[in-house]
């Protein structure tokens, strides 16, 4: 049975389109809004919810591409075709990159309202579509249009490709049967093709892997195929990509560092960007890459860990700095509060808890997802195991703390700050911090900005353990000795400086695989910093760190001394 076409109407002519998100589902009483949810938990409990889902954004996809209202036109956004959206021209912030200002401005505020259009759009889709249930699960999928929010992928917590977005066909439950439709996560089909046919929208320019294709790819063979095997395993090599999202929620306290590789420090722009290269084809290249559905997914997540952030730094909810930014009809005070656009995420409730009441109980909830001991489990998932869980985390956590103090109260840890200007480079590309033939961590550089210095911090602990327990790994210990004892090296920050003088090496590679000289690249930077760290006491709080120490001695370019910059190249 095939799905009969769904109409919403359309935007008259020069009439503007207010981004302001769903109101539909949000309690007036007590401000409680419906939560945006894990995809893999949406697609596991099925019913109403992932079939107006699946069968709206499949709808959207379909809408004419001429639409401003289209999955097309709103994808179109961020980047390609470079036209007017909406009646506005792209932002002269970025005269080459459609609306999207992305790079070294807080991107995270400019994808709140962007994220609230295409849900906004999406949840009419559905919202029409509920209405044509007539039979007795008609008040079922009414009340699931009414909470509709659209869902995101944590890859953090599950580096995993979602299941939904890699199969080619999918059923689901239409208003009059089950159907069998082209799966709208798998890939956005090009109504016009070639793209290139008009130069004005979609140049020659090389990239073939882009639009090569009658549907948007994910590392595809020569064939066309996609290779998930290959997605996979570039996510799974994102070192660190846990510790990295922990280190963020830890240490960033001001808004700017947060949210843009414009300032030094930990950042959620850099860990986005390692998922747009490791997904690759069109996630990396900046103005292609929403028309993956992918990128909606993601997106979803960046903007829930922006928001948990935001939830525990809430006297620093927006940039305080002047910079260039594009705007969507929206200032970065606009955009602050995710009530604005009314959604939640399972993790945050501010409507029934105080403010500190509500950050304690975020700090609980990174710690158990992201911290130490992490079990990589959805929030949802997390949440139905209540107590028990609770309890057994907490036991968990006071052992942990007891290790510490036996350590003098304090351990360890070690960071690669790295500085770059992009005009240096072939963009998109990745920088590997690597120990030997261990991959440490990276940077990866999007197709956008094509200059400016960025910058990002790797965290480098992880990485000396597994050093350390593959060279302790032949002696006739057991492995709670060894643990002690690479603990107790871990600590010595002078024997870590030694060992990563002989180890640390830097690799850049372009998007397709091949390098890019280092000594080509004369601004790259690199510095080596350890710091203390005192664990917390109580599972809603974090860690402690100490001020930076530089270790001598390692490192590239200006940032560390000449004899290491001589060295690694």
């Amino acid at each position: 049975m095939s799905l009969a076409s769904i109409a919403i109407p359309a935007v008259a002519q020069g009439q503007p389109v207010p981004v302001i998100g769903l109101a539909t589902g949000v309690n007036l009483l007590t401000g409680e809004r419906p939560a945006r949810k894990n995809i893999n938990d949406l697609q596991a409990a099925g019913g109403p919810a992932w079939d107006l889902y699946i069968l709206g954004l499949s709808e959207m996809q379909n809408a004419s591409e001429s639409d401003p209202l289209s999955y097309f036109q709103i994808a179109g956004i961020h980047g390609r075709p470079f036209i007017p959206w909406n009646g506005v021209e792209n932002t002269t912030a970025a005269p080459f990159n459609g609306f999207c200002p992305h790079g070294n401005t807080p991107f995270t505020a400019w994808h709140r309202p962007f994220m609230a259009l295409y849900e906004q759009t999406l949840g009419d889709h559905v919202q029409v579509l509920a209405s044509q249930y007539n039979d007795s699960s008609s008040a079922a999928y009414k009340a699931a249009a009414e909470s509709f929010r659209a869902p995101f992928w944590d890859w953090a917590a599950d580096y995993r490709l979602p299941a939904s977005v890699m199969e080619q066909l999918i059923t689901v439950n239409g208003p009059h049967g089950t159907v069998d439709i082209p799966n709208p996560l798998y890939s956005y089909r090009w109504q016009q093709f070639p793209l290139s046919s008009d130069p004005n929208y979609f140049p020659e320019d090389g990239r073939t892997d882009c639009y090569g294709w009658n549907e948007t790819k994910r590392q595809p063979d020569s064939n066309g195929k996609d290779q998930y095997n290959i997605v996979n395993g570039n996510l799974a090599g994102i070192a660190g990509l846990k510790d990295a999202v922990y280190r963020v929620f830890t240490a960033a306290k001001a808004y700017e560092t947060m949210a843009s590789t414009e300032d030094q420090g930990p950042s959620f722009e850099n860990l986005h960007n390692d998922v747009h290269q490791a997904i690759s084809t069109i996630m990396a290249w900046s103005d292609y890459s929403a028309f993956d559905p992918i990128f909606f997914l993601h997106h979803a997540n960046v903007d829930r860990l922006f928001a948990m952030w935001q939830a525990i730094n809430y006297n620093n909810t927006y940039q305080t700095q002047s910079r260039a930014m594009g705007e969507l009809f929206h200032t970065g005070k606009t955009v602050a509060a995710m009530a604005t656009f009314g959604y939640t995420y399972p993790e945050i409730d501010d409507w029934s808890l105080s403010r500190e009441g509500t950050r304690k109980a975020v700090i609980t909830q990174v710690n158990q997802l992201y911290g130490n001991g992490a079990n990589g489990t959805s929030s949802s998932a997390q949440q139905r195991r209540g107590g028990r869980a609770n309890r057994s985390l907490r036991l968990r956590h006071r052992q942990q703390q007891q290790q510490q103090q036996q350590q003098d109260h304090a351990t360890k840890e070690y960071f690669a700050q790295i500085s770059v200007e992009r005009a240096e480079l072939q963009l998109p590309c990745t920088i590997f911090v690597m120990l030997g033939d261990d991959k440490a961590g990276q940077m990866s550089l999007l197709s956008m900005p094509m200059s400016g210095t960025t910058h990002a911090e790797v965290p480098l602990t992880r990485a000396l353990g597994r050093v350390l327990a593959s060279d302790t790994a032949a002696a006739p210990a057991t492995s709670a000795a060894s643990a002690i004892k690479n603990n107790a090296l871990i600590s010595d920050a002078k024997f870590v400086a030694s060992t990563l003088s002989q180890l640390f090496r830097v690799e850049i590679r372009k998007a397709d695989g091949s390098t890019i000289p280092v000594d080509s690249v004369p601004s790259l930077s690199i510095q080596v910093e350890s710091r203390d760290v005192v664990a917390a006491s109580r599972i809603e709080e974090f860690p402690k760190y100490g001020a930076a120490t530089r270790l001598p001695g390692v490192g590239l370019g200006k940032l560390a001394r000449r004899d290491a910059d001589t060295r690694l190249r």
